[in-house]
C-alpha cells in the first residue's frame, strides 16, 4: 500500500489508534503501549515499542524512525516521548520494573 494511501486510511481515526496501525504495519511490533499524558485531551503521548527492527540500531536512530513514521500525527501533538527496546532489551527492563514494585 502506498505510504500516502494508508496515511489517509488513519486519517479518519483518532491520533493514539492512527500511530498504532501506522506502527504496527510498518515495524515487527512485539509490544506496544501507548499512554495519553494529557489528562485524555488526546494532545501528549507517551510510546513504548518493542520491535526486532530496532536491533543494531542506536537510540538515535530509533527515535528518528519513528519520528519519520509518525510525523504527520507528532505535528499535531503538544508532547511525544518514546521508549524503543528491542525484545531482549524489553525482558530486561520487565524484571527491573517487576523489581522496584
Amino acid at each position: 500500500m502506498a505510504e500516502s494511501q494508508q496515511t489517509a486510511d488513519v486519517s479518519a481515526l483518532p491520533i493514539d489508534q492512527q500511530m498504532e496501525q501506522i506502527l504496527r504495519t510498518r515495524l515487527d511490533v512485539q509490544e506496544l503501549k501507548i499512554t495519553d499524558i494529557s489528562a485524555n485531551c488526546g494532545n501528549s503521548f507517551s510510546i513504548v515499542v518493542v520491535s526486532k527492527d530496532f536491533e543494531k540500531k542506536g537510540t538515535l536512530a530509533r527515535h528518528r524512525l519513528i519520528n519519520d513514521m509518525l510525523a504527520a500525527q507528532i505535528k499535531f501533538l503538544h508532547a511525544f516521548s518514546q521508549k524503543t527496546y528491542t525484545p531482549a532489551q524489553w525482558e530486561v527492563e520487565k524484571q527491573k520494573l517487576a523489581a522496584s514494585t
